[in-house]
C-alpha cells in the first residue's frame, strides 16, 4: 500500500515536471559581436500552444529592420509538442543590450533574458593575422599627370579558410585610375597571396591621401535556429555565410 502511494506521488511528481517544461522562452543570438554596419538577429523560441510575442519596434533606439516567424511540432509518445520562434534583425552602431521581454505562453507569462550585442571597430590588418590587405605604390612622389602604379595584395595563411572573399575596388577622388591587370596568386612564406594592379594619376598638387580598403571574408556556419539542422540533406539549405571586415593600410602621396 505504501510502495503504490509512494508510486502515486512519484508520477504526479513527473507529471508536474514534464507540465513545467512543456512551456518555455528563450532568446538566441546569431552572434555576441559584430563591426559597425553590420546586422545582428536575435530569436526568441517559445514552447506552448497558444504564445503571443511582444511588439519589438526598435532595441536601444535602433529600428528593427526585419521580423521572420517559424513553427514547428514535434509527438514524442504521443505527447505534441509545438514551438514558434520569432526572429528580429537590426543594425546598432553602437554596443547594446537586448532587454528582457514578457512573452505570453498558454495564459501564463514568461520573462526572456537580457543579451548583449558588442559592436567592434574594425582595425587595419597586420602580420601575423589570417587575412591580410596591403596597398603599396612603386613611386609615393609624383608630378601632377604622373603616373604610378597601385598594388593592392590580399594574403592568406595556407591554413586559414575563406569560404567568400569581396574586397572592395578603392574610391580615389584626387586621382585618376584604371585597372591594369587581372589578379596574380603566389606563395610568401605562410600566406597565399593575390594582387591587384592599378595604374594611377593624381590630378592635383600637394599631400594626397589613398585612403584604406576594406575586405569582406564570409565563412559558411549552419543556422541552429533550423528545424533542418540535422537532416543532411538540406544542410546546403540551412548554411549561412558569416562575414568579418578587415582593412588595409592607407598611403600618402
Amino acid at each position: 500500500m505504501i510502495m503504490k502511494q509512494n508510486l502515486g506521488k512519484i508520477i504526479i511528481l513527473l507529471l508536474i515536471t514534464i507540465n513545467i517544461f512543456a512551456s518555455g522562452v528563450e532568446v538566441i543570438l546569431d552572434r555576441p559581436a559584430i563591426y559597425k554596419g553590420d546586422k545582428v538577429s536575435f530569436t526568441i523560441k517559445a514552447s506552448g500552444s497558444d504564445v503571443e510575442f511582444p511588439n519589438i519596434k526598435n532595441i536601444d533606439g535602433y529600428s528593427i529592420d526585419g521580423v521572420s516567424k517559424s513553427s514547428s511540432t514535434s509527438i514524442i509518445n504521443g505527447d505534441i509538442s509545438k514551438s514558434i520562434s520569432q526572429r528580429y534583425t537590426f543594425s546598432p552602431l553602437e554596443s547594446v543590450v537586448i532587454p528582457s521581454f514578457t512573452i505570453e505562453i498558454d495564459g501564463k507569462e514568461y520573462k526572456t533574458k537580457a543579451k548583449k550585442v558588442s559592436v567592434l571597430k574594425a582595425t587595419q590588418s597586420k602580420k601575423g593575422d589570417d587575412f591580410i590587405v596591403e596597398l603599396s605604390t612603386d613611386k609615393n612622389k609624383l608630378y601632377v599627370g604622373e603616373s604610378t602604379i597601385l598594388n593592392i595584395a590580399f594574403k592568406q595563411k595556407l591554413n586559414a579558410k575563406a569560404d567568400k572573399l569581396n574586397l572592395n575596388k578603392p574610391e580615389l577622388s584626387d586621382f585618376w585610375m584604371k585597372k591594369i591587370k587581372d589578379s596574380d596568386q603566389y606563395n610568401d612564406g605562410e600566406y597565399i597571396v593575390q594582387t591587384f594592379k592599378y595604374l594611377i594619376f593624381p590630378q592635383k598638387d600637394g599631400n594626397l591621401t589613398i585612403n584604406s580598403i576594406q575586405a569582406d571574408i564570409g565563412k559558411i556556419v549552419r543556422d541552429r535556429n533550423s528545424a533542418m539542422f540535422n537532416d543532411p540533406f538540406f544542410n546546403s539549405f540551412s548554411n549561412q555565410i558569416r562575414w568579418a571586415k578587415i582593412y588595409s593600410n592607407s598611403l600618402n602621396i
